[in-house]
């Protein structure tokens, strides 16, 4: 079966799956390779600056050399890798075990050629359901355990959503079963069809488990308008570090404006700081089917002034100037109100945060984080652990907002979710701690 067979093979058995799966090769400085089983056909990969040198080929037992076909592509983080694969995989039908020899072109003897002895493999890894939440929300999360492979035998494990983005896990309980929250993000379908576990072994073989049993409820998202006041480059001239004169020079230019918001000071890499690798995922153990605390209100005596998901048209004087996805929920109260923390959890950010202004993020587990954002004062600081209900900061105007009020995000690895799952202890319980409840008793049975 060649690689463009077996890429076949796989949208066959998933439609939406349209970029190659391919198997992360490692190499020393020296030029070894650290691998001791393939399948063949699955493309090995080597990062761009690594790669960039290299070419691969088999050796059979009879001193044949078959040279694999090299070319540029991209992972599953979208990132551009070198990858190599053979054009006929046939040559290895009938064979157990052969060499793959690696080249660098840019050195010379003894550093030029190395060899490793390569197992063939080619059986499925282990991969079954062992709960997951009874319904997903467009725009909110939802969790699934699985039982696999040992994490040391296995290259990735992830749930893909319908835009082919990996949600990683974590270990649950013990070695070989594998908690994930996962989001199913506003923007993409608001078809559940294409979403799925995939596990792939140390040898490129790959298995997936379509989550057919979870029910999806779709919503409908709100239209709203909000008017920017006339001054409103004035009003930010303070945060733009500029003089009056030169704030009303931008007036009218909302980009302009909100270019400059987004620029001052550090920022957070949201996508970057919470998504981190399987195996790095996976070295964290989740104990206890219970993960998050008891919610506590961020702000008292508050309102809704902006739902997730508000699908927003800007106007400056009665022109549209610009539109946007809402990505939390906006309370307002009045100015300068204390805010609270969550959830339980460790600040992680306490800072400005682009448009967001003064915020703070706080991880509480399981990857996921709140932020709150638009703070006049910060009140902690980062790595200080807080409760629920602990005061983190007080609200106001900062960043891309024309009102005091808290913007409050919730985001799963990087994704951004529906908040109100996360303020009510019912929706805590049945969405992520009931599956976590019941992989709890299953791995529990299985011990007994």
């Amino acid at each position: 079966m060649n690689f463009y067979r077996l890429i076949i093979l796989i949208m066959i058995f998933l439609p939406s799956l349209s970029f190659s799966i391919y198997l992360p090769l490692t190499v020393s400085d020296w030029g070894r390779m650290k691998i001791s089983s393939w399948n063949g056909t699955t493309p090995l990969a080597l990062d761009l600056k690594t790669g960039e040198p290299y070419e691969l080929a088999i050796v059979l037992a009879d001193n044949t050399e078959i040279s694999l076909t090299k070319e540029l592509a991209k992972d599953f983080e979208n990132q551009d890798h070198y990858i190599f694969y053979l054009s006929d995989t046939s040559v290895l039908d009938s064979v157990d075990e052969f060499n793959l020899q690696i080249v660098n072109t840019k050195k010379s003897w003894p550093l030029k050629t190395s060899k490793a002895k390569i197992t063939k493999k080619t059986s499925l890894p282990k991969l079954s359901l062992v709960s997951v939440s009874d319904s997903v929300e467009h725009g909110g999360a939802g969790l699934v355990v699985v039982e696999s492979e040992k994490y040391k035998d296995l290259t990735t494990l992830a749930f893909f959503d319908e835009n082919k983005i990996p949600f990683y896990p974590q270990t649950f309980q013990k070695d070989g079963f594998y908690t994930i929250l996962f989001s199913w993000y506003t923007d993409h379908s608001t078809k559940w069809t294409n979403q799925y576990v995939l596990a792939m072994d140390n040898a490129g073989n790959t298995n997936t488990l379509i989550l057919s049993k979870v029910k999806p409820i779709i919503r409908k998202y709100r239209q709203s308008t909000i008017t920017l006041p006339n001054d409103y480059a004035q009003q930010k001239a303070k945060e733009l570090a500029l003089s009056k004169e030169a704030a009303k020079a931008l007036e009218g230019d909302i980009n302009a404006i909100n270019k400059a918001l987004t620029t001052p000071q550090r920022t957070f890499e949201r996508w970057k700081i919470t998504r981190t690798t399987f195996k790095e995922n996976a070295k964290h153990i989740i104990k206890a089917p219970i993960v998050f605390s008891e919610p506590s209100l961020p702000m008292s005596n508050a309102v809704f002034t902006g739902t997730y998901g508000d699908q927003r048209k800007y106007y400056y004087k009665k022109k549209q100037v610009r539109t946007s996805v809402h990505r939390g929920l906006d309370y307002a109260s009045y100015k300068n109100t204390p805010l609270y923390a969550l959830l339980d959890g460790t600040i992680i950010y306490a800072d400005w945060y682009g448009g967001n202004g003064k915020a703070v993020i706080i991880d509480h587990g399981l990857n996921t984080y709140s932020l709150y954002a638009h703070n006049s004062e910060i009140l902690v600081k980062e790595g200080q652990k807080v409760k629920a209900g602990t005061q983190i900061s007080i609200s106001g105007t900062t960043g891309q907002s024309t009102g005091d009020h808290l913007h409050l995000s919730i985001f799963v690895q990087g994704m951004f979710v529906e908040p109100k799952e996360w303020i009510s202890a019912k929706s805590i319980q049945e969405t992520f701690h009931k599956p976590l409840e019941q992989a709890s008793a299953y791995i529990k049975n299985l011990t007994n």
